[in-house]
C-alpha cells in the first residue's frame, strides 16, 4: 500500500530548515520530512524501481539534514566498556569488503554497545549524488536507538521485531539489558516462521512467552500476526510517534507502528 501525506502548511520553498529522512530498501522506499519541532510536514512511500515525479521534486530541494535507513548493510556489536578503536582493522575482518561498502562506527550509548556497520553505497547512490553529506544507519541501529528506552526499562524478556520491505528485525531485551540484535531477509510466512523461532530457541525463549512488541509491515489479524497469536505469545504495536518525539497526524494514526524505522531516524546520530 502507497501512502502520500502533505502537511496543511507544507511549504516547498522552507525545506532548508526542515529534515529529509528515507528508507532505502530494495522494493519500497520511503521519505518523511519533519520541521525542528519534529511535526510531520510530509510522507511518500513508492516503488524503487518506479521513483514518482513528486519525490524526485522533493529531492531536488535542500535540507537542513537529510538522515536515511539503509537495509542492505552488514554490522557488528561490541560492547563500548572494551571496545578500542585502534583494533578496527581486526574487526573489520569479521566484515568482507567487497568494494561497495564504507566501514563505519557509532555508539549507541543507551545500550552500551559500538556498532560497526558497513552500508551499501549502491542503495545510497542515488542520495548521495544529491545530498554528500547524508548521514545513513543500518535500519536496525534506527530501529534499536527508537526502542532503547522501552526495552532496557522493562523487566520482563521483550522481543522488538520489525518487518520492513523483504527485511525482519529481531531485537532481544532481558531484565533491562539490550542482548541480541539480527536481521534477516524474508519472502514469505514460512521465512518469518523459521527466523523468529529460531532466535527464540536459541535463547530459549519458546516456552518463556516473552512480549513482542511490533512495527513496521505488520497489522492485526494478517497472517503473521495471526500465527504469533497462535503461539500464544502477547502482542503489541509499537507507536513510532512517542517513541521518536514525531508528530503523527490524525489521518496516519492507524499505521503509527508501520515507519518506526524511518521515523527514527530523527535520535540517531
Amino acid at each position: 500500500m502507497m501512502i502520500t501525506y502533505t502537511s496543511a502548511d507544507f511549504d516547498m520553498q522552507r525545506t532548508a530548515g526542515y529534515t529529509l529522512l528515507a528508507t532505502v530498501a530494495q522494493d519500497e522506499c520511503a521519505l518523511a520530512i519533519v520541521d525542528q519541532a519534529r511535526r510531520l510536514k510530509a510522507l511518500q512511500t513508492y516503488d524503487s524501481a518506479l521513483v514518482p515525479q513528486a519525490v524526485e521534486n522533493l529531492l531536488g530541494r535542500s535540507f537542513q539534514h537529510v538522515k536515511v535507513s539503509v537495509f542492505d548493510s552488514r554490522y557488528m556489536f561490541v560492547p563500548t566498556e572494551v571496545f578500542d578503536d585502534t583494533y578496527q582493522q581486526v574487526y573489520r575482518r569479521y566484515l568482507p569488503d567487497e568494494g561497495l561498502v564504507n566501514f563505519e562506527v557509532s555508539t549507541i550509548a543507551s545500550l552500551g554497545v559500538n556498532m560497526l556497520y558497513q552500508a551499501n553505497r549502491l542503495d545510497l547512490a542515488p542520495f548521495t549524488a544529491r545530498f554528500p553529506l547524508l548521514q545513513a544507519y543500518p535500519f536496525i541501529q534506527v530501529l534499536l536507538c527508537s526502542t532503547a528506552a522501552f526495552g532496557t526499562g522493562a523487566d520482563n524478556p521483550v522481543v522488538v521485531l520489525d518487518i520492513t520491505s523483504s527485511r525482519m528485525a529481531i531485537c532481544l531485551f532481558d531484565q533491562g539489558k539490550f542482548i541480541y540484535g539480527n536481521d534477516f531477509e524474508t519472502y514469505s510466512t514460512a521465512d518469518f516462521t523459521y527466523y523468529l523461532l529460531s532466535v527464540l530457541e536459541h535463547v530459549d525463549w519458546v516456552n518463556k512467552k516473552p512480549h513482542i512488541y511490533l512495527s513496521g509491515d505488520i497489522a492485526l489479524g494478517d497472517e503473521r500476526h495471526g500465527l504469533l497469536s497462535e503461539y500464544g505469545w502477547t502482542t503489541a504495536f509499537l507507536d513510532s510517534g512517542s517513541l521518536t518525539g514525531v508528530a503523527v497526524p490524525e489521518e496516519l494514526m492507524q499505521l503509527k507502528h508501520r515507519f518506526l524505522t524511518l521515523f527514527g531516524l530523527v535520535v540517531c546520530g
